[in-house]
């Protein structure tokens, strides 16, 4: 496979932006949908500012995952 860094990186920020939002609860309104910053307004509701903050965790994990993983 190709590109296995920023794979494995995505991957890392993934699972720490999914773990920070299980840890809070956020839910989601809609089943399926766009993914990234199309789909914010799904998560509009009680739990939409811990929605916006796993979202930055996910980004700077990813980053600093690549940046780490010499990408």
């Amino acid at each position: 496979m190709r590109l296995k860094k920023p794979f494995a990186a995505a991957l890392i920020g993934g699972a720490a932006g999914g773990a920070f939002y299980g840890m809070t609860g956020v839910a989601s309104y809609i089943v399926g949908g766009n993914a990234g910053l199309p789909s914010i307004p799904v998560f509009i509701g009680p739990t939409f500012i811990y929605a916006m903050i796993g979202l930055v965790i996910a980004f700077a994990a990813g980053t600093a995952a690549a940046y780490l993983l010499g990408f």
